[in-house]
């Protein structure tokens, strides 16, 4: 190599670590490295009120003011509300099994069994049956083949007044935190131990459940591009909050929703370099919501505040996207308010072989139903495989950062050109 050559080359690797120093922290490496932070075991599966979840938050601002967004209120990118949670470190939730030669078992939690519908406060010991038919008139635990017992079956069988819990084979355990305090116990039991029961004669099971409410301030994190009018505003959002763990489980929620937050900051870093030479019509808000797992807390405390402010609103949300192998995208909403909307969105993306399944249906809870309630047209934009999800699968692994990219690709030319 000539000493011309050499300068060269030395040249261009300095131009290289100098603007490689510079760039935006979207590149697609750090794409990568973002989805790998919220997912990670450091966040704890972000449930409201954790350590990790906190975390999180910070994360989200910092990001924020890399873009350049407007504090939301030109103060703060943190919305503060208050809801109710059950901190995990305040839970006691056991279950033993018992058979007819005293031979007993303690359960462990989050992987023997976990709660399908969680209950804040249950302790009871009941004999274990496994057919409804033999049903006795004393209190029973019954055992449901997951596989066998459809919705409709299942809903009988919970009705039965002296079925005091339901306890569920299931090939995956799934994990939900809203709690609902009127159900009837539900609990999922790995399929080993399920079996266990099943063949064993006069078993019993004990099961005792202690979570204690708490109220919390917790927070959203929004930010915001001005437009030229102040009349209206379009809400792209995600939530970045998560189902914690169970025992030594954690449920990292790379899918659910690492993913959805990954696209609105994408977007948003996008939308805000358009936004320079060209000024939207209206107000672009782009918000990362708290509280979903729990019950749309974060979107439905935003949505008394933003309703306030503007004549008119549009919300389009992203959750779960970008599985590994995706074929299909739901975009989910009510027909009688945002029917419109999800049908000129569904025709935009399969118009470009982003391919597309309109349901009007609620089968993809997500945050649009807090908005949709308040008669503000939305829509959620979801995987139609979400099998993963709130499983202990849901990793980094399974996500398709390009399956993303081109989704985030043509929602930003359908915001820009629609």
């Amino acid at each position: 190599m000539n000493t011309n050559i050499r300068k060269l080359f030395a040249l261009f690797i300095i131009i290289s670590l100098i603007t490689g120093c510079t760039q935006s922290i979207f590149t697609t490496k750090d794409n990568d490295t973002l989805l790998h932070t919220l997912s990670s075991d450091l966040y704890r599966g972000r449930m409201i009120g954790t350590e990790g979840n906190i975390l999180a938050e910070q994360k989200l601002v910092d990001i924020f003011k890399t873009i350049r967004l407007e504090p939301y209120d030109g103060k703060s990118y943190l919305y503060e509300y208050e809801q109710t949670y059950y901190p995990l470190d305040k839970q006691k939730i056991t279950m033993m099994i018992m058979f007819n030669n005293e031979k007993s078992y303690r359960l462990k939690y989050g992987k023997d069994f976990l709660e399908k519908i969680p209950i804040a406060n249950f302790d009871m010991e009941c004999p274990v049956i496994s057919n409804i038919n033999e049903l006795p008139d004393k209190d029973v635990f019954i055992l449901v083949d997951g596989m066998q017992v459809d919705d409709f079956e299942l809903t009988k069988i919970m009705d039965l007044e002296n079925i005091k819990a339901v306890l569920f084979k299931t090939d995956v355990l799934r994990r939900n935190i809203r709690v609902w305090p009127k159900s009837k116990p539900f609990f999922q039991l790995e399929p080993s131990i399920y079996d266990k029961l099943v063949n064993a004669s006069n078993s019993k099971a004990h099961i005792k459940v202690e979570m204690t409410e708490e109220k919390i301030r917790a927070n959203n994190v929004i930010g915001k591009i001005t437009g030229n009018g102040n009349k209206e505003a379009l809400i792209i959002s995600a939530h970045f909050d998560h189902v914690g763990w169970a025992g030594d489980t954690i449920y990292n929620g790379a899918l659910d929703n690492a993913s959805g937050i990954y696209a609105i900051t994408e977007l948003a870093k996008r939308l805000k370099k358009y936004s320079e030479n060209h000024l939207f019509p209206r107000d672009i808000y782009i918000c990362a919501f708290n509280g979903e797992e729990t019950g749309l807390n974060g979107s439905k405390s935003f949505v008394e505040y933003i309703k306030q402010k503007y004549d008119k609103v549009v919300a389009i949300n992203l959750d779960t996207i970008g599985l590994k192998g995706g074929k299909v995208f739901d975009i989910v909403g009510n027909q009688h308010v945002s029917g419109m909307l999800i049908e000129s969105i569904a025709k935009y993306l399969n118009d470009r072989d982003i391919r597309c399944n309109i349901l009007y249906t609620n089968n993809l809870v997500s945050d649009h139903i807090a908005f949709s309630d308040a008669h503000i047209p939305a829509l959620t934009i979801g995987e139609q495989d979400i099998s993963y999800i709130h499983t202990e699968k849901d990793t980094i692994d399974i996500i398709d950062i390009q399956r993303i990219n081109r989704l985030v690709n043509e929602l930003f030319e359908y915001i820009i050109t629609e």
